[in-house]
């Protein structure tokens, strides 16, 4: 069976992203963290009103729908997510782009301890991930009201060499595609195919003792 992805990923400058990426230079921005984790508040563009880009501060992760759970969903598979009670909904009408500028996997080796690789942009700018958000019930009304989760793919050769999935990746040049809500749904679905190993630097940082 596919392991999911290990759910780490890093947003250091997240004014920068926010004006680089999104192109919305005003507004909040979470804590810069190296190591964002579910439950963590992020980064992520959504579609406004008018069409244009805007940066909101969300929670990574939607409460479980399992009886057996009371976790946080943090990630949802490309294959099925169009098809998925949990998320065929959002899938449909509400997309967004969680900015990262690296993520995190943890190699399995047959003997030793694990090793951790950082995956990053080749051209050392930020990563736009595939999402999808829904509102949450807060009982107390602090803290971001939306979360979200990711969407991930199929490894592409670079990361297949440490794990079996990775985050989806958008390309600028198909945000408004992923965002816009008439987009069909199979175009949708070729952009959450695995990006070209060309796109990515790999980093081995220590092992996990």
């Amino acid at each position: 069976m596919s392991n999911p992805m290990r759910g780490r990923y890093s947003l250091t400058d997240p004014a920068g992203a926010r004006r680089n990426l999104f192109g919305d230079p005003n507004g909040s921005v979470p804590e810069p963290n190296a190591e964002i984790a579910p439950g963590t508040e992020v980064l992520a563009g959504g579609r406004s009103a008018e069409g244009q880009i805007r940066a909101a501060v969300l929670y990574w992760g939607i409460p479980s729908e399992r009886p057996d759970s009371s976790g946080l969903v943090a990630s949802a598979r490309a294959e099925n997510v169009a098809r998925n009670p949990s998320f065929k909904e959002s899938f449909q009408r509400r997309r967004c782009l969680i900015a990262a500028d690296a993520f995190y996997e943890w190699g399995m080796p047959e003997e030793g301890p694990q090793v951790v690789w950082k995956f990053r942009a080749s051209d050392e700018g930020y990563l736009a991930f595939a999402g999808i958000y829904q509102p949450l019930r807060s009982a107390n009304g602090e803290g971001p009201a939306t979360g979200c989760v990711v969407v991930t793919t199929a490894a592409n050769g670079l990361v297949g060499r440490v794990h079996d999935r990775m985050p989806a990746i958008i390309g600028r040049a198909d945000f408004d595609a992923w965002l816009n809500p008439d987009t069909p749904r199979e175009d949708l679905q070729e952009l959450l195919r695995p990006v070209p190993e060309a796109t990515l630097q790999a980093e081995e940082l220590a092992p996990v003792s």
